[in-house]
């Protein structure tokens, strides 16, 4: 029986022992479980705090549609006006003036030239002529000049026409006065005097400002020929009209022997300032043009609507020249030897008379 008992109660201890153990493992388990799982619960829920809570979408009430604002008119921007250099010529003779130069058989313009030649007729009391007109609109009185032979300085000499030309510069150009061959008379070519003897014929003054006047040997001798104002002075004559448009008749003009007759003739006319016209008339070529008389002259300066006239050197030295070639036909079949020639030179091309 005590061996028995002694088996049992060993078995006990043992059994006792294996529980003990048992709870004491499964208690540290259980420990181990609730302690991770409350970690995790707080773990979630500081998760779930950090975590951006969902807000409720608040939808705005609609806005009132708002009255269009009035539109402000922005600055105008306005571009520098171009400052127009232009002369009052220039200005005034628009029309005939071209962006750039441009010739032709029969004319020449630019922005400050304009020439055109024509060919016309005329039935006069011993026959048929033919003369040619230039028609001239200069944007500045230096454009209108004078020139000597082998451009000197009023000198006894002369030179053919072609070459004047040439030197010059000239785009026209007609015969001048015969200045320094004549009688005494007064010489003042761009803006130099250099003869003032008055000689009873009469003079055609170019003044500065573009205007053209005719006088008499009376009306200019109590004139100061040397006044600033003036920048050519012609002596040949007659003059040709009596400054309102009317030409003179024959009758009416002081004309020495030597200029009577029927001959070719040239002449100055004059519109207004800027505005002037050369006038070259062919003679002595029967069958072709036989030349006409100083009232005949006048009669054709008036009928182009002149207000002052002045009659040049005349005969064979009677020549006109455009664009470098002679533009009528002179008796003498070509160039002849003068002292002097009128011309249109256009400054805007640097070129030019140097006197």
């Amino acid at each position: 029986m005590s061996r028995k008992r002694k088996k049992t109660s060993a078995f006990k201890m043992i059994f006792t022992d294996i529980l003990v153990a048992a709870l004491i493992i499964g208690g540290w388990f259980a420990c181990r479980y609730i302690s991770s799982y409350t970690a995790a619960r707080k773990f979630e829920a500081k998760a779930a705090q950090a975590a951006p809570q969902p807000t409720a979408e608040v939808t705005a009430p609609p806005k009132a549609a708002e009255s269009p604002k009035p539109t402000e008119a922005l600055p105008e921007i306005t571009e520098e006006p171009v400052p127009d250099n232009r002369t009052e010529w220039q200005k005034k003779f628009e029309d005939h003036f071209t962006g750039e130069i441009v010739t032709t058989d029969n004319s020449y313009s630019s922005p400050n030239v304009s020439v055109t030649v024509t060919s016309n007729t005329f039935t006069g009391e011993k026959g048929q002529s033919v003369y040619y007109v230039a028609d001239i609109y200069v944007g500045s009185i230096d454009c209108f000049r004078s020139y000597f032979a082998h451009n000197v300085q009023y000198p006894n000499r002369t030179d053919l026409m072609y070459r004047m030309v040439e030197e010059s510069g000239a785009i026209a150009a007609i015969n001048g006065d015969y200045c320094g061959f004549s009688f005494g008379g007064v010489v003042r070519r761009n803006g130099v005097t250099y003869i003032n003897s008055p000689n009873g014929a009469d003079i055609c003054i170019l003044y500065y400002n573009g205007e053209m006047k005719c006088f008499t040997s009376q009306e200019y001798s109590a004139m100061d020929l040397e006044d600033e104002s003036i920048y050519q002075i012609w002596t040949f004559g007659p003059a040709l009209m009596d400054g309102s448009g009317r030409g003179f008749a024959e009758n009416e003009m002081d004309i020495p022997y030597y200029l009577a007759g029927v001959n070719p003739r040239t002449a100055l006319g004059y519109y207004e300032p800027g505005h002037y016209c050369f006038v070259v008339v062919d003679g002595r070529q029967n069958g072709y043009s036989v030349g006409i008389q100083m009232g005949e002259l006048a009669s054709i300066m008036e009928s182009l609507g002149c207000t002052q006239a002045y009659n040049l050197d005349g005969g064979g030295s009677s020549m006109m020249y455009l664009n470098g070639e002679l533009a009528n036909k002179p008796s003498t079949e070509g160039d002849r030897d003068i002292p002097d020639i009128l011309l249109i030179t256009d400054i805007s091309d640097g070129e030019g008379a140097e006197q």
